[in-house]
C-alpha cells in the first residue's frame, strides 16, 4: 500500500489542486491535506478495493469530491449561527450558497446522468470530479478521444438543461 501511494501521490495531489481550483470557496483547503483526508476516509471504510487504474483514480476522486462537499456543508452550518459581530454581506450570501449548490447539486445530478447514460456519466465524474484530462479518459475508458469529447459535450449540454430548468439555479 504504501509503495502505491508513492506512486500515485503527486498525481493525486495534482487532481486535488484542480478540484480545489475549481471551487473558490475551497480555495483555501491544501490539496496534500485533501488526498490525506479522502486517504483517511477510504482507508477507514475499507472501501480502497480498485479493480485498476481507472477505478482507482475514479474511487480516490470520488472520496475527494466527498470530503470537499462535507466540508463545504460544515462551513455552511457554522455560518448559519452568525456571531453577533460579524455578519456576511449579501455578496458574500449569494457566492457562498452558489458554491454549495454546486457542489451539492452536480453530485445530484451527476447521478441522474448515469441512469440516463452511463457512458457520458462515467466522462463527466471522470473529468469534474477525478480531474482527469480528456486524453486521460481516453486511455482510462478505452474509448477514442472522438467518442470521450463528444460524451462530455452530451454531458455537458444535459447539465445545462437540468440546471436551467431548476428552481435553484
Amino acid at each position: 500500500m504504501d509503495d502505491l501511494f508513492e506512486r500515485v501521490y503527486e498525481e493525486l495531489k495534482q487532481i486535488a489542486r484542480r478540484l480545489t481550483s475549481e471551487v473558490p470557496a475551497r480555495a483555501d483547503l491544501d490539496p496534500a491535506v485533501l488526498v490525506n483526508m479522502a486517504c483517511e476516509r477510504l482507508l477507514a471504510s475499507e472501501n480502497l478495493n480498485a479493480e485498476d487504474r481507472r477505478h482507482f483514480f475514479f474511487v480516490f476522486g470520488r472520496a475527494m469530491h466527498d470530503v470537499m462537499v462535507e466540508q463545504a456543508r460544515r462551513a455552511e452550518a457554522k455560518k448559519r449561527t452568525p456571531s453577533p459581530r460579524s455578519r456576511p454581506s449579501a455578496d458574500e450570501l449569494v457566492h457562498r450558497d452558489r458554491t454549495r449548490l454546486t457542489l451539492d447539486r452536480l453530485n445530484v445530478l451527476i447521478r441522474e446522468l448515469h441512469a440516463v447514460d452511463t457512458e457520458a456519466a462515467e466522462v463527466l465524474r471522470l473529468t469534474y470530479v477525478s480531474g482527469r484530462s480528456l486524453r486521460q479518459i481516453e486511455s482510462d475508458l478505452g474509448l477514442s478521444f472522438g467518442v470521450v469529447r463528444g460524451r462530455l459535450a452530451y454531458a455537458k449540454a444535459w447539465l445545462a438543461e437540468r440546471i436551467d430548468q431548476s428552481p435553484d439555479s
